[in-house]
């Protein structure tokens, strides 16, 4: 059996069940909207430091270093800012954070339900309609994906998919 942080497909060829691939992308989305959740609040934190502390240094380039905090500090931490906005607008920390933890909490929810065989769960195939869900919300979460990258990232994101089709 693989750990849940391992891609259930990464066993020697042994069959997968429905609820080791939930298991495995459950922990793959908590791991990523965790990642992107610190990064998320370094970058508001830098941001807002960085902001904060410019008028305290200018205050302070008047009884000390004119040169260092009226000049030179202000310089830098509007540099940092700027550094910490730029690369939170590109990376999208916040919306691979919500994306995440949402397809997370989504899973969980499935899984308490396919567990307890409630709902669609009570009767038929269970591990194919996991499954099927599954690839659901894995689709479900490119899409989404493709709606908040650049628009040039996301042309040729579809197009590479479409590629394959095309030969």
């Amino acid at each position: 059996m693989h750990a849940p942080s391992e891609p259930p497909s990464s066993d020697s060829g042994a069959a997968v069940s429905a609820i080791e691939e939930c298991d495995y992308l459950i922990e793959r989305f908590r791991r990523e909207a965790s990642k992107n959740q610190k990064l998320a609040w370094s970058a508001s934190i830098a941001i807002g430091f960085s902001s904060a502390l410019i008028p305290v240094s200018i205050v302070v380039s008047t009884e000390l270093g004119a040169f260092v905090f009226g000049k030179l500090m202000p310089s830098l931490l509007a540099a940092l800012a700027a550094i910490a906005a730029g690369a939170a607008q590109i990376v999208r920390p916040h919306d691979r954070w919500r994306l995440n933890r949402r397809h997370q909490r989504l899973l969980e929810a499935e899984r308490m339900i396919y567990v307890h065989q409630i709902d669609d769960y009570a009767a038929g195939n269970r591990d194919e309609l996991l499954l099927h869900r599954l690839a659901a919300v894995r689709r479900s979460v490119i899409e989404e994906w493709l709606t908040i990258i650049p628009a040039d990232t996301a042309k040729a994101l579809a197009e590479a998919r479409q590629a394959p089709a095309n030969q």
